[in-house]
């Protein structure tokens, strides 16, 4: 028998090694240990990112469905506590986080407490309100504050028009106030 009969080679053994059934396992029971610690800590969006890294890696939804579900309920609880509150960037950013991660299987989205078109209506009422605050700044002659409410809209929804437009305009008010002030 030749030395190398009856044996791998050693890249096949590595091989063999990170694609053995028992290292995946290792790697979704770590991976589901450092899930739970966040949740723990009611982290709920680094829980979800953590989650989305591992399935952008090839893991399955399914393996991580209990912790992704309690992590998605949980920032849909956490928004709908902000949105009462009126903190509506803070609230949209947990729901389009929830909104950009949700899952692909049925049986996982039936577990949702919100669906992707309820979490656009929120993300839009979050819109909303951000744009009438700017809109009552800037009619109060606080234009900077009026800017920063739209400038909130634009964080969590950066292609929205009207906030663009509402700070363009704005500025271009501001700026041509100080010139005014400074011809005075």
């Amino acid at each position: 028998m030749l030395p190398h009969e009856g044996t791998d080679s050693p890249k096949k053994n590595i091989q063999a090694l990170t694609e053995s059934p028992d290292l995946s396992a290792q790697n979704n029971t770590l991976t589901r240990q450092q899930a739970r610690q966040l949740l723990a800590k009611q982290n709920y969006i680094s829980t979800i990112n953590l989650i989305q890294n591992e399935i952008r890696k090839g893991i399955d939804e399914q393996v991580l469905a209990k912790e992704y579900i309690q992590a998605a309920n949980g920032c849909l609880a956490q928004a709908d506590t902000l949105i009462k509150r009126g903190d509506y960037p803070k609230a949209a950013l947990l729901l389009k986080t929830v909104r950009e991660s949700y899952p692909k299987s049925i049986e996982l989205q039936q577990q949702m407490a919100a669906s992707p078109t309820q979490l656009t209506d929120k993300i839009n009422l979050c819109t909303e309100e951000l744009m009438e605050e700017g809109l009552i700044a800037y009619r109060s002659g606080e234009f900077a504050t009026a800017i920063n409410h739209w400038e909130q809209v634009l964080a969590f929804n950066p292609g929205h028009q009207a906030a663009q437009s509402s700070i363009q305009t704005t500025q271009l008010q501001l700026s041509n106030l100080r010139s005014m002030d400074s011809k005075n």
